[in-house]
């Protein structure tokens, strides 16, 4: 009985130390491992991609979502990950569902246009796909938002899409963001 206590006990000691250790100030690192800059006097620096992405989805909320890993987030938009120091990028884990949400942080000269493009394209995709599919996912996918913001950019796709905006809204980082609903056209 003894032999197992000590491994549950260090194994608590060590879940201690991580949490301690991630709340240091040290730097980000974005999802393909580079270090980034957090901006120390800037109330968004706390905020990540992902941080946005979960208060979205837990506060809309979206069933069955599922993270994707970024060597199949190329299978969905068509631009290099490169143009972005951050991201976070949710959809269904139904084929059913057109849910997502998806949130990007632009690296520092990146054409925000050439992202732009990509996702109005894959959305213009996902509602050819849904329009004969499941119309009730169709609906959804022609009011998607799609908001801008410098350096940010979100795409969101669900049922309580007025809440998933107003969760983005309140944030720093999209807080002046330009808005748009889709409907059969470019968004931008």
């Amino acid at each position: 009985m003894q032999g197992y206590r000590l491994p549950r006990f260090l194994i608590v000691v060590m879940a201690l130390l991580l949490c301690v250790l991630s709340s240091c100030g040290a730097p980000g690192v974005s999802p393909n491992g580079v270090e980034k800059n957090m901006d120390s006097d800037s109330s968004s620096s706390s905020i990540t991609a992902e941080s946005l992405a979960s208060a979205v989805i837990s506060q809309t909320p979206v069933d069955n979502m599922t993270r994707l890993e970024p060597q199949t987030i190329s299978l969905h938009y068509d631009f290099d990950l490169s143009l972005l120091s951050d991201y976070a990028v949710y959809m269904s884990a139904l084929n059913t569902s057109a849910d997502e949400v998806a949130i990007f942080f632009l690296e520092a000269g990146a054409d925000s246009q050439e992202i732009i493009r990509a996702l109005n394209a894959h959305i213009q995709l996902k509602m050819q796909t849904f329009q004969t599919l499941a119309p009730a996912e169709y609906q959804k996918l022609s009011h998607a938002r799609l908001l801008s913001a410098e350096n940010c950019i979100a795409l969101l796709v669900c049922p309580k899409i007025d809440t998933a905006y107003s969760v983005l809204m309140s944030s720093p980082c999209f807080s002046a963001a330009v808005s748009s609903t889709s409907n059969k056209k470019a968004l931008f």
